[in-house]
């Protein structure tokens, strides 16, 4: 007598793994879709203040010369002292 003859033959048959595969894509892509999005506000989020912000953000050093924190006018004004104003190390800063 074999190991499989006590057992029904109900074990053997084929399962529709099918509908348990789509359903685990549509949950992979629906994820993706939402962190994706996320992504997207974030960046777009992070834009908008770097555009309306008036001061440079923290941590930020041109040639040695920290700039973080500073206003735009501030950082021309700290670069044009740090030596950055004639010759090749001409430096500009747009204050708008």
């Amino acid at each position: 007598m074999s190991g499989n003859a006590g057992k029904s033959a109900a074990h053997l048959a084929p399962h529709d793994n099918k509908k348990k595969k789509n359903q685990r894509g549509r949950g992979g892509l629906i994820v993706i879709t939402v962190v994706l999005a996320l992504m997207i506000a974030l960046a777009g989020t992070g834009a908008a203040l770097a555009r309306t912000s008036d001061s440079v953000f923290p941590n930020v050093y041109v040639g040695g010369v920290a700039l973080g924190g500073l206003s735009k006018a501030d950082a021309a004004e700290a670069l044009r002292a740090g030596g950055y104003e004639s010759g090749m190390n001409a430096a500009r800063a747009d204050v708008r």
